[in-house]
């Protein structure tokens, strides 16, 4: 169709012509057809007239067989950055851990070339084996020892024996009084008897003053350690009664020393907590009294005075009757408990209060000093 030109005033009117006759698109030839289109073979093959024969493939077949290798490409990739991120972190690894440990151990085996390689360590390394000779001599010497003093100690063993047998035999002699013939013959046999054997052992001679020496100097420590152990006071007044006997007045310094010993446990440590009260209500069946502060200085006396009790009730009653300085019911327990108490815990407590109320200025943990001390004070 040709266009129209425009219509100006001057123009005259258009001429009607004839209608333009209908654009039919051509024909669209099938799928077939067009996917089968002949190339420059097939061509040459239609002049010659022959037939070749073609292969359709379904466009949908074509993307099915595109999947596998998609997948395969992805898996290649996914194990690809797989093996990278677990390299990376072998590597991250070998860096932070490996190659720090590596120049430790550099380090450590250059200094070791370096120590080995300074004169001094030579020389030193023979003064340490030389010490670890003398050592081994030094032990051997001291296992020889040993074996003699284990054979002396047999020997005093049977030495003791001996003297405890003659004197007992002596003892049964010089104390049987003779009623008849018969008896004196007898006693005068057994004293004979007790004469011969004493004969025979030299009881004065120096290695035997020694070993007596030696049974006391134990006895003081066995005396000191039982205080200190189990608190006895016994023990204790043994030490003390120790130091008046003339028997072993050369060990008077040993029995200060081991006195001194006690002293010192029991003015810096206790046996007894230091949080611990009088359980009242187990003992008491009284409502009224709800702790230790409700006694009264009777029940205190009472239970200080009763070695029945348990040691940390004497021990807290004697410390709690120090609040009745002026009562002196509470003081002469007090001394009682310090003069008769078998506990060295209940007698640190009674002297404690006694020292601070009363003025009682006496060595530590002496009974008898005390009953001196109380004796005197009662007869002003």
């Amino acid at each position: 169709m040709v266009p129209s030109l425009p219509n100006y005033p001057t123009d005259p009117p258009p001429v009607p012509g004839p209608e333009p006759l209908p654009v039919i698109p051509p024909p669209v030839p099938p799928l077939e057809t067009l996917r089968r289109r002949p190339d420059a073979e097939e061509a040459k093959a239609n002049q010659l007239g022959l037939q070749r024969t073609t292969t359709t493939v379904n466009a949908s077949n074509q993307r099915r067989s595109l999947l596998p290798a998609k997948f395969f490409a992805a898996s290649i990739v996914i194990m690809v950055i797989a093996f990278g991120s677990f390299a990376a972190m072998l590597y991250s690894f070998y860096q932070n851990e490996i190659v720090p440990q590596l120049a430790r151990a550099q380090s450590v085996t250059q200094q070791r070339h370096e120590l080995e390689s300074v004169p001094q360590l030579a020389s030193a390394q023979a003064d340490l084996a030389a010490a670890q000779a003398a050592l081994t001599k030094a032990n051997d010497a001291i296992l020889r020892l040993q074996r003699q003093y284990d054979a002396l100690a047999l020997k005093q063993q049977a030495t003791e024996s001996n003297f405890a047998s003659l004197v007992d035999q002596m003892k049964k002699a010089m104390d049987e009084k003779p009623s008849s013939s018969g008896k004196t013959s007898e006693s005068s046999s057994s004293l004979s008897s007790a004469l011969q054997v004493a004969s025979m052992v030299p009881a004065t001679s120096p290695v035997n003053q020694e070993l007596i020496l030696l049974k006391e100097r134990n006895r003081l420590t066995f005396w000191a350690d039982e205080a200190i152990a189990t608190g006895s006071s016994e023990a204790m007044d043994n030490l003390w009664r120790s130091l008046d006997d003339p028997e072993i007045a050369r060990l008077r310094d040993g029995v200060k020393a081991e006195i001194i010993r006690v002293q010192n446990y029991y003015s810096q440590l206790s046996r007894l907590p230091p949080d611990y009260r009088i359980p009242v209500q187990a003992i008491y069946q009284d409502p009224t009294i709800r702790s230790e502060a409700d006694l009264q200085p009777a029940q205190l006396v009472k239970l200080l005075l009763d070695h029945d009790r348990p040691v940390e009730v004497r021990a807290r009653a004697a410390y709690v009757l120090g609040s009745y300085p002026k009562d002196p019911q509470a003081v002469s327990a007090l001394v009682q408990a310090m003069t008769s108490d078998p506990s060295l815990d209940v007698i640190k407590e009674a002297q404690r209060n006694l020292s601070e109320q009363q003025g009682m200025i006496i060595p530590p943990l002496n009974a008898r000093a005390a009953a001196a001390w109380w004796k005197e004070k009662k007869g002003k």
